[in-house]
Parts: C-alpha cells; sequence; structure tokens
C-alpha cells in the first residue's frame, strides 16, 4: 500500500477504524478487532461505503469463525457476498466461498460444504490454478474423512498427489501418497 500524498484524499474514520481492526485481528486480540469493526460499520454506512460495509463484514466473519461461532460467521460471509456479486468481484467471491465452506463444515452441513469445494475446484480449474486445485482436493479429501467416506477421502488425496508429481512437487505428492495407504486406497 502506498502512503498518501498531499494531493490524495486522507482515510476517513471509518477506514482507520477498519485498518486497526485488521491489526487487532491479525494480532489476536479479537475483542478489540470487533470494536474497531463496530465504529468502522457505522462510518461505512453513514458514508454510504458499500465496499467498506462488505470488508467489515468479511473480517467479522474472520472473528466470529476463529471463535467457533458458525452460524453467525456464516452470516457475515454471506452479506460480505451478496456485494462481492454485485460487483462482479470473482477474487472476493472465492476467498468468501472458502470461509463458507468452512462454516458449513463447522455447522456438519458436509454435502453443502462439498459443493462449496466442488465450485472452488471448478474456478480454479477455469483459471488454470493448479495450486488452488490441489490445496482443495487436500481439503475435499479431508472433508470426505470427516464424514466417514476412507474410500473417496484417498481418491480425492490420489488426485492431489497426482497434480502435485506432474509438477514435479515429489515430496509432497509422497506425502500425500502416504495417506493415501493409510486410508486403504
Amino acid at each position: 500500500m502506498t502512503e498518501n500524498t498531499p494531493q490524495e484524499q486522507q482515510p476517513s474514520e471509518a477506514q482507520l477504524d477498519y485498518r486497526k481492526a485488521v491489526e487487532c485481528f491479525e494480532a489476536g486480540k479479537l475483542s478489540e478487532a470487533a470494536y474497531a469493526l463496530h465504529n468502522a460499520r457505522i462510518g461505512f454506512e453513514q458514508e454510504g461505503n458499500e465496499e467498506g460495509l462488505a470488508n467489515v463484514h468479511f473480517r467479522m466473519g474472520d472473528i466470529l469463525l476463529a471463535q467457533n461461532e458458525y452460524a453467525k460467521a456464516l452470516e457475515h460471509f454471506t452479506a460480505a457476498e451478496a456485494t462481492c456479486r454485485k460487483h462482479d468481484d470473482l477474487m472476493s467471491l472465492m476467498a468468501i466461498r472458502k470461509k463458507v465452506v468452512l462454516c458449513q463444515r463447522g455447522l456438519g452441513r458436509f454435502q453443502e460444504a462439498l459443493n462449496g469445494y466442488l465450485t472452488l475446484l471448478d474456478n480454479y480449474e477455469a483459471l488454470n490454478n493448479p495450486a488452488g486445485s490441489v490445496a482443495t482436493m487436500v481439503s475435499i479429501g479431508e472433508l470426505y474423512e470427516e464424514m466417514g467416506d476412507r474410500a473417496k477421502a484417498a481418491d480425492a488425496f490420489a488426485t492431489a498427489a497426482a497434480i502435485h508429481t506432474n509438477y514435479g512437487h515429489k515430496e509432497a505428492a509422497a506425502k500425500l501418497a502416504r495417506r493415501v495407504e493409510e486410508l486403504g486406497g
């Protein structure tokens, strides 16, 4: 981020509160972060700043997710998602989808989580992003493990291992291959 020059507009009070919230969150000070987000939200509402409000909802979702408050976190991520959809912000939507899937897993909504992962996988494949694809396949494998479906978990890990092998990542592929073996695949 660049520093403000004299010609640039100074950040609003809401933006300063938001920045403070991010710093507090990153430092693990969740209560202080939530308080700063509350203030930022009021300011962004007064300014009519939709993007700022979406960021507040996303960060509040992060705080609630860190506290295993999955249903409340999901509400905030859903609010952020609505704004991102309105502005066709694909990258933000993908970031939100990852968080939504974690909420769904935490709530035991495994099929919804799986559908979210499959959508992410489609997005990563469309963007030709093998790193995102392999990370998502690993998450799918872990989800299948949570669901008790060892065979599908092994298949997901084997797919991730194959992607690593195709890119010459021998150690990562071997680690996933061991997981496949442990699952009886």
